[in-house]
């Protein structure tokens, strides 16, 4: 893209999805190039409402203009406290939250990419939402994070997937969630078993396809010292 079709596109983009933040009493506390940080003071079933939201929004997006097929986004969501206000100076001042939880949201948030998902909750979001939430939920991993030393579960939410994706994803969620339980443990030949199952039904499960690589690699190549089933992202 010029430059201008890069201004045009990004704000075609916030014109879709700023609105759901507002429309489910969040607000923008700052832009971030192509992203946004988004505060949801009420409750942590708005931010995950919000970007179910902006998902579906992102597949009716019209990008012909832009000579894109399709655009994926991805969103992180964690809960927790922190500072909002202003930073800079007289002459130029924004928005601003700072807080490590903050920080653990951005990690979040660039896991997506990762994984292959859409939307990221962390353990402590989960436990917002009470036993009875609505929402389409799994197990994902148990992962460290930069600046983070005690592992942490996430989970991926996908009912803002297109039909057929959350479809398979909801029929195939025994046997992941069953992957990923025998995988923590170690017990690799089940876990390789179980995700064989769901690529079987969901080829395009790009997690499954995350994990099917993985025990590969470990049934080759066991693991020399004790196993925690924890995978580290950038702490080195």
């Amino acid at each position: 893209m010029t430059p201008q079709e890069n201004f045009d596109f990004v704000n075609a983009y916030f014109q879709r999805v700023s609105p759901e933040v507002r429309g489910h009493q969040g607000f923008i506390v700052k832009y971030l190039g192509d992203g946004l940080m988004a505060i949801f003071p009420e409750r942590a079933e708005d931010a995950i409402a919000a970007g179910i939201a902006q998902l579906q929004q992102m597949q009716q997006f019209e990008v012909d203009d832009f000579g894109l097929k399709a655009v994926h986004i991805g969103i992180g969501i964690h809960h927790g406290p922190m500072m909002v206000g202003i930073v800079g100076e007289a002459q130029r001042m924004q928005g601003d939250a700072f807080s490590d939880d903050v920080n653990l949201a951005s990690r979040l948030e660039g896991l997506t990419k990762f994984y292959g998902v859409s939307m990221l909750i962390s353990e402590q979001v989960l436990a917002q939402l009470g036993a009875d939430h609505p929402y389409q939920v799994r197990e994902l991993d148990r992962v460290t994070v930069k600046g983070r030393s005690q592992p942490l579960r996430i989970y991926e939410v996908f009912d803002g997937d297109p039909s057929q994706t959350r479809y398979r994803k909801a029929q195939t969620r025994r046997h992941f969630e069953a992957g990923i339980h025998c995988y923590q443990v170690g017990d690799f030949v089940a876990a390789q078993g179980h995700f064989r199952a769901v690529l079987q039904i969901h080829p395009e499960d790009k997690p499954a396809q995350l994990y099917g690589k993985r025990l590969a690699g470990l049934l080759s190549k066991p693991p020399k010292s004790p196993w925690t089933g924890v995978s580290e992202w950038g702490r080195k």
